[in-house]
């Protein structure tokens, strides 16, 4: 009964080792850069986001960083031929923005944790700049050196 009872004590210090260790690891913040790629904007709304600007997920609130380079094309449409085939096409209002950003965050198993926000390749998020709000889709992140 002694044997068991040591045992039990020995498993739950070392469970509170490592969740401790974990959380430790967790909560090392680090700096990263980040792609985003918003589509079909308007061009009002493409032009009011600006190098420098503080970018933050529109839902936490959070600020995930600073706007580092944006680079702004023509947005693809599908459009119908005259024998019935589709084709991508520019499309003459709308515009795709690629925003590249770097910040600080904490690198998880999870995601990306930046403050309330957690952000994964692939999810479509709601950003805000100081001047425009969009929907936008992270399509890379890593950490820098």
């Amino acid at each position: 009964m002694k044997k068991v009872a040591l045992g039990l004590v020995i498993a739950l210090i070392f469970l509170i080792l490592v969740s401790g260790c974990q959380r430790a690891l967790q909560t090392e913040s680090q700096k990263f850069t980040l792609r985003i790629k918003a589509e079909k904007l308007s061009p009002e709304v493409a032009k009011a986001i600006e190098v420098g600007d503080l970018i933050r997920e529109k839902t936490s609130g959070s600020d995930i960083g600073k706007i580092t380079s944006i680079e702004t094309t023509a947005a693809l449409r599908i459009v119908p031929t005259d024998d019935g085939r589709l084709v991508a096409t520019s499309s003459p209002y709308y515009k795709d923005v690629f925003i590249d950003v770097e910040g600080e965050g904490v690198f998880t198993s999870r995601g990306l944790k930046v403050g309330g926000a957690i952000l994964l390749v692939g999810n479509p998020v709601e950003f805000a700049t100081q001047k425009a709000t969009f929907r936008g889709t992270v399509i890379n992140f890593k950490k820098v050196d």
